[in-house]
């Protein structure tokens, strides 16, 4: 063999793994967008402002998505970043899931971060559930008072009852358990991310949508202030009431102001009778919603008492 055949043969075998790579890039190209079972090569689009998520298949991977698919769907984040809640059994987001054509179990697997320790992975139970509307039917009622005689001091006290007047049906919001996630092309649904939320929580959820990791997405932070309307510590000792919460400070009618060896700091003394604290808050605007009232108080004497609320 001489010097010439030995370059013409190299060259020849050049010319064949050439031929092998371009035939592979081909198969490749051809094969992958087909495979739309195949998750690992799934892309997303995220947009800030909208909070939105838009997923794809790719048309061309190689280590990376170098060309674009279809859609295969959207995902949008209707709840806050942060998410404020109260403990207990909780919705802590909601989003809209889109469809761009059949896809099974596009909601795969959740997994949570404890922020306040640097992001530590942790195990939280959780349900997903998807939002729909039912009519239901309502009752109606009207407060109904009367004067009675306190026998003890000898004075009136008002004393309500809640009195059925009537009922009638309201669209309400219904929460219904969805699992698997298994979606049909154009379908659209709005999902709830359910969980019991505990004392001290600043979490972070990370959802795997369509095959791919939202980490854009998004935190919960518990909270006692949750719809808390107004606070009143009762540690002045002249003047308004402060609402340590809002604006809706009150006016305190004959109290005693000041008194000492609160359960926090000062304290109100109410002799039963006259004295009271009036609030810019109209209860009434609660009815058909309910609300509640917590405080502490001591009492100076034993007996049988009616709270009216």
């Amino acid at each position: 063999m001489n010097f010439m055949e030995v370059i013409i043969k190299k060259m020849e075998k050049t010319t064949s793994y050439k031929a092998l790579c371009c035939i592979f890039l081909m198969l490749v190209m051809v094969l992958i967008p087909s495979v739309y079972g195949w998750e690992f090569d799934n892309v997303k689009h995220y947009d800030s402002v909208t909070r939105e998520v838009t997923l794809k298949n790719c048309n061309l991977w190689i280590g990376t998505c170098l060309i674009d698919g279809d859609t295969i769907g959207k995902a949008r984040l209707n709840t806050p970043l942060n998410v404020i809640v109260g403990q207990g059994y909780q919705k802590v987001a909601e989003f809209d899931l889109s469809a761009y054509q059949d896809y099974n179990d596009a909601l795969k697997q959740f997994s949570f971060e404890d922020m306040k320790d640097g992001r530590t992975k942790i195990n939280r139970e959780y349900d997903l559930k998807y939002k729909t509307y039912e009519d239901v039917l309502v009752e109606e009622f009207k407060s109904q008072c009367e004067e009675i005689l306190n026998l003890k001091n000898s004075s009136y006290e008002t004393i309500c009852e809640q009195i059925k007047i009537g009922e009638h049906y309201e669209k309400q919001e219904v929460w219904n358990k969805i699992s698997p996630a298994d979606l049909k092309k154009n379908e659209v649904f709005t999902i709830g991310v359910f969980t019991e939320v505990k004392k001290g929580d600043y979490v972070d959820w990370i959802p795997t949508i369509y095959g791919v990791e939202v980490e854009e997405w998004a935190s919960w932070t518990e909270s006692l202030n949750v719809d808390l309307e107004l606070y009143y510590k009762l540690d002045e000792t002249t003047g308004a009431v402060e609402d340590a919460h809002g604006t809706n400070d009150g006016t305190a009618v004959n109290v005693v102001q000041g008194v000492g060896n609160g359960k926090i700091n000062n304290m109100y003394s109410f002799d039963g009778n006259t004295d009271y604290i009036t609030t810019p808050i109209d209860v009434s605007d609660y009815d058909g919603i309910g609300y509640s009232v917590s405080f502490w108080f001591k009492y100076n004497d034993t007996g049988d008492y009616v709270m009216v609320g």
